[in-house]
């Protein structure tokens, strides 16, 4: 499938720690639904979350697409750390 992503605006979620993303199908066919689901990406570390199941998006690619952002942006696994514990769906971080 042709995948696409729009950026959302959106009070629900703590948008100064994190982008939130609406993922769908470009190219549906039919009545079914374009969504794929709402994500939102760690602005400090590269974290993805889904956000309808409320956790942490993990795997192999994922994994590899992360080593190569956080490469390129100097984030230490310390920073990885340090703010892992953010959630999209609470308040923004107070550093």
């Amino acid at each position: 499938m042709d995948v696409a992503w729009e950026l959302q605006d959106s009070d629900a979620y703590n948008q100064k720690d994190f982008y939130i993303f609406w993922v769908y199908n470009k190219d549906r066919t039919g009545t079914a639904s374009v969504t794929i689901g709402y994500f939102a990406v760690n602005k400090h570390n590269a974290d993805v979350w889904d956000l309808v199941f409320d956790s942490l998006v993990q795997g192999k690619e994922i994994e590899r697409v992360q080593t190569i952002l956080r490469r390129a942006h100097a984030i230490t696994e310390d920073t990885v750390r340090r703010f892992r514990m953010l959630n999209p769906h609470a308040a923004s971080s107070p550093m």
